[in-house]
């Protein structure tokens, strides 16, 4: 469970680096895909899976600056603690909901590596997120790789 602090830094701590114009920074920490992660558990939690406040966020910042950094950090993603893996998860959702569609399945192929990683495949949080992975190749057509 998040500390007050960290619940307030999630709520405003984007919007308030906006009001000082202070975009690349914002741009940053949403890019960290921990922040992120639990930025979306966050919304989802309390707001009935609404993520919109997050993508609000991203049209003031430019989404075309969302998915290059992204990627960057995909390609290093690490998790350290299974509680992490539905950070991942929610990452994978907005990206796909947001239609970033190439991007979620990035996310969830890099989401599978890890859950295998420190849970093993056969565990039930693994199949999830193996199943999330074939859905997201199934949306950008790559029909052989998620079956």
């Amino acid at each position: 469970m998040p500390s007050s602090l960290w619940v307030y830094l999630l709520r405003y701590g984007i919007p308030h680096m906006l009001t000082l114009d202070q975009k690349v920074e914002a741009r940053e920490r949403l890019a960290d895909l921990d922040f992120t992660g639990m930025y979306l558990y966050w919304l989802y939690r309390d707001n009935s899976e609404d993520f919109s406040p997050l993508l609000r966020i991203w049209r003031a910042l430019g989404t075309e600056h969302a998915e290059s950094l992204y990627k960057k950090t995909i390609e290093n993603v690490r998790i350290s603690h299974p509680d992490s893996l539905i950070l991942l998860r929610n990452v994978v959702e907005f990206f796909r909901d947001a239609g970033w569609l190439k991007s979620a399945a990035q996310v969830a192929k890099s989401a599978v590596t890890e859950h295998q990683r420190l849970l093993g495949a056969k565990a039930d949080q693994t199949l999830m997120s193996l199943n999330q992975y074939a859905l997201a190749e199934k949306a950008i057509g790559n029909y052989q790789v998620a079956i």
